[in-house]
């Protein structure tokens, strides 16, 4: 019986994973589907206090890239309405904020 030669990005993608499991880490370059399982491998390996820790660090990152997103909304919004005072066309105003033409209406 003959086995099927791997294509070099199979050989590639199973190099590392044998990286991973000899030397304990994932190299930079390996791809995000490999990152993501040696992670929850990881994070299953821990015990329920660091587990609890790495949820409250993920849970407060994701709180804070939710304010940023919330606050650029608002200066955004801001912008547009001074502009509007100016009288600025809705066109402009969106082109310049990226803000939708219906949110823009409804800061008039």
């Amino acid at each position: 019986m003959e086995l099927k030669k791997h294509s070099g990005k199979t050989q590639r993608h199973l190099n590392y994973w044998l990286d991973y499991f000899t030397i304990g880490k994932v190299l930079e370059d390996a791809p995000e589907y490999i990152k993501e399982a040696c992670y929850i491998v990881e994070y299953q390996n821990l015990d329920k206090e660091e587990r609890a820790m790495v949820d409250a660090t993920e849970k407060a990152h994701e709180d804070l890239k939710a304010t940023i997103i919330y606050a650029q909304k608002e200066s955004r919004e801001e912008i547009a309405k001074k502009m509007l005072k100016k009288g600025l066309t809705i066109k402009l105003i969106h082109e310049v904020t990226g803000l939708d033409v219906k949110e823009i209406e409804k800061l008039k």
